[in-house]
């Protein structure tokens, strides 16, 4: 079985693919190329897995896929992969992650300003927006069996920054994390 992964923006992307895939029954030879964004799996055919659950399990961690079933899909896959490669860095997922949280924090900063006796809350606020998407993989990686991700870490700074009192320091760490 051949996909196309989308999303992946470094190397440890991998990784936390490959541990999800290979923990689940029936599959087994998985290989993924992070420059390509091609995953090849062999799936056994008296398996408990599902095409579905292996879809389902990707997208859980915060990742595209399509199939890569015949000439035809291959092509506009190739075109689609085309079209990701000419993207500019702030029309990626990633790119509007970091876009967005840099104007919810500019927000709250401004916001702080205008009302200051609400700042803290405003910064409380916004890295609860902000920090959601994080927290979110960080919990579908740990079910995966990958409970040390940078999403974690992240994510436990954050909220360790909010239960000490600097809201506006865990608002930083959501911004220069999302990088």
């Amino acid at each position: 079985m051949q996909y196309h992964i989308e999303g992946m923006d470094c190397a440890s992307c991998v990784g936390k693919i490959e541990r999800a895939l290979i923990r689940m029954p029936g599959v087994s030879g998985v290989q993924l190329n992070f420059a390509t964004q091609k995953l090849e799996l062999i799936l056994a055919s008296d398996a408990a897995t599902d095409v579905k659950d292996i879809e389902k399990t990707i997208k859980r961690l915060g990742f595209g896929i399509s199939a890569l079933n015949g000439q035809q899909e291959k092509s506009s896959t190739d075109e689609s992969q085309s079209a990701i490669e000419n993207q500019r860095w702030w029309q990626t997922i990633k790119g509007k992650q970091v876009i967005g949280t840099g104007i919810l924090m500019s927000a709250a900063y401004m916001l702080s300003l205008i009302f200051p006796e609400y700042g803290a809350w405003v910064f409380i606020a916004a890295v609860a927006i902000g920090v959601l998407p994080f927290a979110r993989k960080a919990f579908a990686l740990a079910l995966v069996g990958s409970p040390f991700s940078i999403e974690m870490l992240m994510s436990v700074a954050a909220i360790g920054a909010l239960i000490i009192g600097e809201a506006e320091e865990a608002a930083a760490v959501v911004f220069i994390l999302s990088w």
